[in-house]
């Protein structure tokens, strides 16, 4: 027994365990409330829902995994939920010397830990493969010529009433003359220049539009080939004209701000998320031990399959039969 419960005597030794978990489960309701403020937070970003967007739409093709994003966070908030639920169980069962609290607390740790493990792994790995692609797709669609033809497409072609909200010139792009021929063609000296090359005054010039002999220039509309197609095709998916704002004009500190919010994010739960599970597995392991504490101390010495049994399943662990000298065991409890 003093192996089992320390080198002070079966009452101090389950004493010092007892507090050692309520000290643990503690602590862990201290960090699952702040991992729980951070997943909220993080479902209310605006870059991470748009991240969200550009993994949906880039993989719904087949290529690629489709990862959501908003998923693994309501996930996270879901864990931690869990978490503060079983701190406060595995409080009440420690104190009280409850087995079943201490057995809610042992599962949603060792759960809620490997989850917490493989979302780490899935931010490492979107790290590492996503990003990188999500930065050069904005490259491109982002660049100045490819952005309004994008947006003119978007608008006259896709019916997309959210382009609107985007900055584009008077006229569509690729279109009459360039900027540099506007500005010369704004001058008076150079009007007047080309009013003398011609020989026409002003005045024939407004006749000649009023009896309908100048045709009027037509604006062609800007070319789009299939690559182009394909790009606005995908813009459309990814949320239009309001996505392709966001990710051109959004930025942090020189950055994107949708490929920034996903490094933020997969940083937060690579360090955070994979130090807390550690502790977690810690506190299913100290949670496990009082539980193992309690068993023996109770009963004795038993075989280890039983020990297992009542330490897992408390509710429904065979009991000793009353009718025998106590060297066997019945399963009255399970029937």
């Amino acid at each position: 027994m003093l192996a089992v419960y320390g080198s002070g005597g079966p009452r101090g030794g389950l004493l010092a365990l007892q507090s050692g978990v309520i000290v643990q489960a503690v602590l862990t309701w201290i960090n699952a409330i702040g991992l729980f403020v951070v997943a909220h937070i993080a479902l209310q970003s605006e870059g991470l829902k748009r991240a969200d967007e550009m993994i949906m739409a880039g993989t719904s093709d087949g290529d690629g995994v489709p990862v959501s994003l908003r998923l693994t966070f309501l996930c996270v908030l879901a864990g931690s939920v869990a978490l503060l639920f079983g701190s406060l169980a595995a409080c009440f069962g420690s104190a009280m010397k409850r087995r079943l609290p201490l057995v809610i607390f042992v599962f949603i740790s060792f759960f809620v830990g490997l989850f917490y493990l493989a979302s780490v792994v899935i931010m490492e790995d979107m790290k590492m493969v996503v990003v990188p692609t999500m930065k050069r797709q904005i490259a491109e669609m982002c660049e100045p010529d490819m952005y309004q033809n994008f947006v003119y497409q978007l608008e006259m072609k896709n019916a997309d009433l959210t382009c609107e909200l985007v900055s584009r010139p008077t006229e569509p792009p690729q279109s009459g003359y360039s900027e540099s021929g506007r500005r010369l063609l704004a001058r008076p000296s150079t009007s007047k220049s080309l009013q003398a090359a011609t020989g026409k005054s002003e005045t024939r010039r407004l006749s000649e539009d009023e009896d309908g002999k100048k045709k009027k220039k037509v604006v062609p509309p800007p070319l789009c080939g299939a690559l182009c197609d394909e790009r606005v095709k995908l813009i459309k998916a990814m949320g239009g004209c309001k996505t392709l704002k966001y990710m051109c004009e959004a930025t942090t500190n020189g950055t994107p701000a949708v490929a920034e919010r996903v490094e933020y994010y997969a940083d937060f739960v690579s360090g955070y998320c994979g130090a807390f599970a550690i502790f977690i597995f810690l506190n299913g392991m100290s949670g496990t031990w009082l539980l193992y504490a309690l068993v023996t101390g109770r009963v004795g010495k038993k075989a280890g399959g039983v020990i297992c049994w009542k330490i897992l399943f408390p509710c429904c662990a065979p009991t000793r039969s009353t009718a025998d000298d106590g060297s066997k065991w019945s399963r009255s409890a399970l029937e």
